[in-house]
């Protein structure tokens, strides 16, 4: 049907009128309906189409541009038209104008692009080597266009940087330092959580990667995990992070080593509902069970309050878990317990089979270690364990046990 498509717009007078009732008989069909070799075979060939089709969009805007034509509707520029008219982000109007720009001042990266030899990602990076270089981009065309046919678009802008770094060595470094000066990060809380966003240089990112890579790594081989990719990242780094606050080698914030802080009363502790509790730092509310999960392995100060919530009474900082016992820990149990997880210790907390706010005691028969994921389907997900923790038997939420041999 696409390639048939496609032949009647080459025909017709309007072709994008073809393409418009070609897409309305597609959208007709269920794709739950279509036999598996015919649905194989449209997803290849529609996303040819786009290819097709974002190829010619980017001519038609090159001689918009060329033409003005944005100013007739009042447009500043092109860009602020396609964002307008076509519904497109600025950053990618903006895009698809430089783009085809360049595209018109380069005879065989077009022709290479109609004929179907390259791809839109291709041109793109094509496009940037020429606004960068314009006049050795005309010497060097012909090759980096047979370098874009033969080869995928990442090989294409290795390439093509190496290319450029070779006529400029001097401004690769300036654009690498550029780039790095446009590094950031931001965390903007809201009443429900926390918002991250930001960008990397390439050797931060990697490095991000690198590390969120290997903490996620063991997760993919858990069968009880069923976090979606973005929540084990999301996991990984807050496990990072609280790894070197645990650490205690980060400097001091007005007098003490930062970390976690969250203000409780008796009730929670004892897992009353009617309880309350906060973060410190945002006074973010927390509900008992996640109280509970912290409160397992935590340094805990007594403040006694008189009835106008004034403290009367400071005690001194005590840990649920000593230092010792969690050095015990790491030497017996060595991984998260959690049948089928072999994350590190270094992953883990010390987890109470007996609630610690409850009158669990410290002793190491009702302490073992449990990853951040599994300590959380413990004390919030329904989750159960029997026995003690020399022996212990996991229970799904509907108190079937889970199959493993106790160590």
């Amino acid at each position: 049907m696409i390639e048939h498509m496609f032949e009647m717009i080459e025909a017709e007078d309007r072709p994008e009128a073809v393409v418009a009732a070609g897409l309305e008989s597609l959208s007709a069909e269920s794709p739950g309906e279509l036999r598996s070799v015919v649905l194989a075979d449209q997803v290849v060939e529609l996303a040819g189409l786009i290819d097709r089709l974002h190829i010619e969009w980017l001519r038609r805007v090159g001689e918009l541009d060329k033409r003005n034509l944005y100013r007739v509707d009042g447009a500043v520029s092109a860009a602020a038209w396609i964002r307008w008219r076509c519904r497109r982000e600025g950053g990618e109007a903006r895009r698809a104008v430089a783009t085809a720009r360049d595209l018109a001042e380069m005879p065989l990266t077009e022709a290479a692009a109609v004929a179907r030899k390259i791809t839109p990602a291709q041109i793109e990076v094509l496009a940037g080597a020429h606004r960068r270089h314009p006049e050795a981009f005309v010497i060097s065309e012909e090759i980096l266009v047979e370098a874009a046919r033969r080869c995928t678009t990442p090989d294409v802008r290795r390439l093509v940087g190496y290319w450029s770094q070779n006529l400029d060595p001097d401004r690769t470094v300036r654009d690498a330092e550029t780039v790095r000066e446009q590094r950031r990060l931001h965390l903007s809380m809201s009443t429900d959580g926390g918002f991250l966003d930001g960008f990397f240089d390439p050797e931060g990112a990697v490095t991000v990667d690198a590390a969120l890579v290997a903490h996620t790594q063991a997760g993919d081989r858990d069968a009880e995990d069923t976090r979606t990719p973005a929540q084990r990242r999301a996991d990984a780094l807050v496990d990072i992070c609280r790894r070197v606050l645990d650490t205690g080698t980060l400097p001091t914030v007005n007098g003490e080593k930062p970390h976690l802080s969250v203000i409780v009363d008796l009730e929670t502790l004892q897992g009353r509902p009617s309880s309350w509790s906060q973060l410190a730092a945002t006074g973010h509310l927390l509900s008992p069970d996640v109280v509970g999960r912290i409160s397992c392995d935590a340094q805990v100060t007594r403040i006694v309050l008189d009835p106008a919530g004034q403290p009367i009474d400071v005690g001194r900082a005590t840990r649920t878990v000593t230092t010792a016992q969690r050095k015990a820990l790491m030497v017996r149990d060595q991984t998260c317990r959690f049948p089928g997880c072999d994350r590190p210790q270094a992953w883990c907390d010390a987890h109470h089979v007996r609630q610690w706010a409850k009158g669990g005691t410290g002793d190491m028969d009702n302490l073992l270690l449990l990853c951040r994921h599994h300590h959380t389907l413990i004390h919030q997900h329904g989750y159960t364990i029997s026995g003690d923790a020399i022996r212990p038997r996991f229970h799904r939420p509907d108190r079937t046990p889970l199959d493993f041999d106790p160590p």
